[in-house]
C-alpha cells in the first residue's frame, strides 16, 4: 500500500491489493493500531427510547476515543432492560433486582462476551459482574486486547499458507507474450487469438508461418517476444490504446 499523512494526526493507506488485506489486518491487530474512529459510534447498539443506555454508550465511546482503543471487528450492545433482543460481541447489562428508589445510587453492570467474540452467537459468557459505571472501561479495554491477541495467534498460520500459495504461483511458468513490431499489438499465449480460431494457451511458436497480426496484417515473423505479460487493468478500450502505442 501507499501511505499518506493528513493534518489530523492520522494517515491513510491507499492502493492495498485485495490479497494483502489479511496481512494488514494482522499487523494492525497485533499492534492494536486504531482505524476508522467512526466505528466506535457505529458498532454500538442501544435499546430504543432508552436515554440511560444512550448516555452510557456516549460515555464509553468518549473513553475509547480518548485512549485511542482499537475496536475494529467488534460490536457492542447495552441492555438496560430484561428481555432485550440486542446482540453483539460484547454485551453490557445493567443488573436487575435493585430497588427503584436506589437505582441511581446502586447501579451495577455486568460484561458478557460471545465465544470467539462472534457477534452472531446467542450464548454469551459472563466476563465480569457487579461493576460500577466508572469501572466498565478498563475491562472493555482488556477484552479488546484479548480479542486482538487471539487474532494475532491465529493469523500467522493463515498468512504462511497464503505466502506458500503465492510462491507456488510465482514459480509456475508464465505464459509468454509476443508483440507486433508494426502496430505493437500483443499476442498473449494465455488468451490466444479467438478471431483466428487460436485457442487460449497456444504457444506462439506453434502458430506456424501463416499467422498474421489481427490488427495490421503483419506477418508472424515480425512479432518479437516480450519480457512478461503486461498487466491489464481497465476496460477493452484501455487495453487497445496501450497496445497501439
Amino acid at each position: 500500500g501507499q501511505l499518506y499523512t493528513t493534518p489530523w494526526k492520522s494517515l491513510l493507506i491507499k492502493g492495498i491489493e485485495e490479497q494483502d488485506l489479511s496481512h494488514w489486518e494482522y499487523v494492525l491487530g497485533k499492534h492494536r493500531v486504531n482505524v476508522r474512529h467512526a466505528s466506535n459510534e457505529l458498532n454500538w447498539q442501544v435499546e430504543d427510547c432508552c436515554v440511560e443506555g444512550l448516555r452510557l454508550k456516549r460515555y464509553l465511546v468518549r473513553q475509547l476515543d480518548q485512549d485511542d482503543i482499537r475496536t475494529e471487528g467488534l460490536t457492542f450492545s447495552i441492555k438496560m432492560q430484561g428481555g432485550s433482543g440486542l446482540s453483539g460481541s460484547v454485551i453490557i447489562r445493567r443488573q436487575e433486582g435493585i430497588r427503584p428508589d436506589q437505582q441511581k445510587l446502586l447501579d451495577r453492570y455486568s460484561i458478557w462476551h460471545t465465544p470467539d467474540m462472534n457477534a452472531h452467537s446467542r450464548e454469551p459468557i459472563l466476563y465480569r459482574k457487579d461493576l460500577e459505571k466508572e469501572h466498565l472501561f478498563p475491562y472493555l479495554v482488556s477484552l479488546c486486547k484479548t480479542f486482538y491477541q487471539r487474532r494475532s495467534e491465529e493469523q500467522p498460520a493463515l498468512l504462511s499458507t497464503d505466502a506458500a500459495g503465492r510462491r507456488a504461483a510465482a514459480s509456475a511458468p508464465m505464459k509468454a507474450s509476443f508483440q507486433c513490431s508494426h502496430c505493437l499489438t500483443v499476442y498473449d499465449e494465455q488468451y490466444g487469438d479467438p478471431e483466428q480460431q487460436i485457442a487460449p494457451g497456444t504457444p506462439f511458436l506453434q502458430l506456424g508461418g501463416g499467422y498474421v497480426c489481427p490488427v495490421c496484417g503483419g506477418p508472424g515473423s515480425d512479432f518479437s517476444p516480450m519480457e512478461k505479460t503486461p498487466e491489464f487493468k481497465g476496460d477493452c478500450r484501455t487495453f487497445i490504446e496501450r497496445s497501439n502505442r
